[in-house]
């Protein structure tokens, strides 16, 4: 599946207690 990171940018992350923060670094390995 191929996401563009500009679509992930800004994404809230949720835990069960309520928000966590936003999405604002990507990192990639290329090795996998």
């Amino acid at each position: 599946m191929l996401i563009k990171v500009k679509t992930l940018a800004g994404f809230k992350l949720h835990s069960l207690d309520g928000e966590i923060s936003k999405a604002k670094e990507f990192y990639f390995d290329d090795r996998h």
